[in-house]
C-alpha cells in the first residue's frame, strides 16, 4: 500500500512543500529493514508542524470567544473569568508543546542526509555543540539551526519548560476598548523564559501572547523549509528534478490493518456526557474524602 506523504495542516495548508521529495530522496537512502523505524522518527516533523499550527488557530480561536461580551465599555478594563481564560492557555500549552517537538523533530533528517551523523535528539544539546565546533555538518544548515536557536527556540523551550513544570505561564486576561473602539486582549507571557524559579515570573515586560507565538511560528516554519531545501541539493546535487514527489510506504501505528476478520472501536460520539465523567468522578472524591 502506497501514499504520497504530506505536510498538509488543517485548512490546506501545505507547511513543508517540499518534505515529500525529501522522504523520496531518504527512502532511497534507508535500508528496508529499517524503514519502520526511521519512519517512526520523521514523520514526526510534519506531524508537530501541523499540531503547533492547529494550536496557534484555536489560541487566537479562543481570543475571539472570550472577547464576545456585550458591554465592553471605553476606559474600561474586565478580567476574564477561568472559563474564557482557559482556553487560551490550554491551546498556549498545546503551542509550545508541539513547537518545541518540532524543533527535535527535524534532527533525524540532519542526522541522515547527505551522510549518517550521530547527533543528539535535543537541538537545544545540538546548537550548544555546533557553536562549539563539535560536529561538522554543512554551514548553512548549522548557521540555520544556532540562528534559530538563539533567536527563537530558547525563549520557545523556556516557556514549555516554565509550562510543563513551574506554572501557568500566562497572565491574567483583561479585555478592553482601545481609543477608537476595537475591542482588545491584555495577554501575556513571562518577561523571563528562562525564569526557573515560579515565586520569581513577572509581567512587566510588554511580551505579547499573540506577538510571540506568530513570530516564532514563522521563524520555525522558515527554518525547517530552509533545513529541507539544503538537504535536497545536498543529497541530489546532479537530479534534475529532486523536488519531484515520490512514495513512501504507509506505516501503521498499532500493527497492519486486517480487511477481514473481526475488528472492534469506540461509538462516535460516545454514549457518555464527558461533562457527566467529570462531575461524577468529582462527586465520588468527594464522598469518599468525606466518608
Amino acid at each position: 500500500m502506497k501514499e504520497t506523504r504530506t505536510a498538509q495542516a488543517a485548512f490546506g495548508l501545505d507547511l513543508v512543500p517540499n518534505l515529500p521529495a525529501l522522504d523520496r530522496l531518504l527512502q532511497a537512502r534507508t535500508d528496508p529493514e529499517r524503514f519502520s523505524a526511521v519512519h517512526r522518527q520523521t514523520e514526526q516533523l510534519s506531524y508537530y508542524l501541523r499540531g503547533a499550527f492547529f494550536a496557534l488557530t484555536e489560541i487566537e480561536q479562543a481570543r475571539i470567544n472570550a472577547c464576545q461580551l456585550p458591554a465592553v465599555k471605553p476606559g474600561l478594563r474586565y478580567r476574564l473569568p477561568e472559563e474564557k481564560s482557559d482556553p487560551i492557555s490550554f491551546a498556549l500549552d498545546f503551542y509550545l508543546f508541539c513547537s518545541r517537538r518540532a524543533c527535535d523533530a527535524v534532527i533525524p533528517y540532519i542526522s541522515r542526509l547527505p551522510v549518517p551523523l550521530s547527533l543528539p535528539s535535543s537541538m537545544n544539546d545540538l546548537a550548544d555543540g555546533l557553536r562549539a565546533k563539535k560536529w561538522e555538518i554543512d554551514t548553512e544548515i548549522s548557521q540555520l539551526i544556532i540562528s534559530f536557536w538563539e533567536d527563537t527556540g530558547i525563549a520557545l523551550k523556556g516557556y514549555r519548560d516554565q509550562a510543563n513544570h513551574k506554572a501557568i505561564i500566562l497572565s491574567t486576561c483583561t479585555v478592553f476598548r482601545t481609543p477608537d473602539g476595537k475591542v482588545a486582549l491584555d495577554a501575556k507571557l513571562p518577561d523571563d523564559p528562562n525564569e526557573k524559579s515560579p515565586s520569581m515570573i513577572r509581567y512587566k515586560s510588554d511580551m505579547r501572547l499573540m506577538a510571540f507565538t506568530v513570530k516564532a511560528f514563522g521563524h520555525l516554519l522558515m527554518t525547517v523549509n530552509s533545513i529541507v531545501e539544503r538537504l535536497i541539493d545536498l543529497c541530489a546535487p546532479d537530479d534534475e528534478d529532486p523536488r519531484k514527489y515520490g512514495t513512501v510506504s504507509i506505516v501503521m501505528r498499532g500493527g497492519p490493518m486486517s480487511l477481514s476478520g473481526n475488528i472492534s472501536g469506540e461509538v462516535v460520539p460516545l454514549p457518555v456526557s464527558l461533562r457527566e465523567v467529570a462531575l461524577d468522578a468529582s462527586r465520588a472524591g468527594i464522598s469518599r474524602e468525606n466518608s
